[in-house]
């Protein structure tokens, strides 16, 4: 379909990244992905490159062996991958490429579009203004933990929000990691951007974040960051009681 053609891409330099044997299950040719410096928990934290049978590339990534804190379970990270994806979604900001389950080869795992012709990510500063403060609000209202440089892609221009796992802790208290939300906070958002955030229904946003399977607590302090968020057309930092550092 021209509308999956279009969402299909991300990751264009990941080759220059990402290394390991490829293997064919089930009719589907996978490539286990592994970043060098993070050789040593890769095998607790698997993400596959797959070739699906109509020629389109996904990111195939599975739960790890291992509890990475941030108030987030090990068992539902790939559920924050898409939680991700909902929200941006709702939001309306072509940020995060399309995510969602999969019943793969090595079992439930979250499946992500994967761009092609991406390039590596920016400085903050080196996007278009718009975008950062997008960004802002995408990180914030997700309560991003883990929003450094590698997780972030270049697509037309645009920043692509990528590995999301870290995101929708429990608690308010945890730290959000994100240079996007420490240089918003405070800073009166844009009028395209407020009217892209005002628009969204905080009841349907959580609606669709629980059924991907995010727990209530998370859901509703992400909604109250939503919310404070249509409310001051701002981030304040209200409803978050954590720290917010440059990452």
């Amino acid at each position: 379909m021209a509308k999956d053609a279009a969402l299909g891409r991300l990751f264009g330099k990941v080759a220059a990244f990402f290394r390991g044997p490829v293997e064919q299950v089930d009719g589907v040719w996978t490539r286990k992905l592994s970043k060098p410096q993070l050789e040593d928990i890769s095998n607790n934290f698997p993400a596959y490159r797959v070739d699906l049978p109509d020629g389109t590339s996904r990111l195939y990534k599975l739960n790890p062996d291992m509890d990475i804190g941030y108030g987030v379970p090990a068992n539902k990270m790939i559920n924050r991958e898409v939680g991700a994806s909902i929200t941006d979604r709702h939001l309306g900001f072509g940020l995060v490429p399309r995510t969602t389950f999969w019943e793969g080869p090595y079992g439930k795992g979250s499946l992500q579009d994967w761009l092609h012709d991406a390039t590596p990510g920016k400085l903050p500063h080196e996007y278009d203004r718009l975008d950062q403060q997008r960004m802002a609000v995408l990180d914030y209202v997700m309560g991003s933990g883990d929003r450094n440089i590698g997780n972030v892609f270049t697509h037309h221009g645009r920043p692509a929000a990528t590995d999301n796992s870290i995101s929708f802790p429990r608690y308010d208290d945890e730290v959000i990691r994100s240079t996007y939300v420490k240089n918003h906070v405070g800073q009166q958002l844009d009028a395209d951007v407020l009217a892209q955030v005002n628009a969204v229904d905080p009841v349907r946003l959580a609606a669709d974040l629980k059924d991907a399977g995010i727990d209530a607590q998370s859901v509703t302090n992400a909604m109250s960051r939503l919310r404070e968020i249509q409310s001051n057309g701002a981030i304040t930092g209200r409803y978050w009681r954590g720290d917010i550092i440059e990452w």
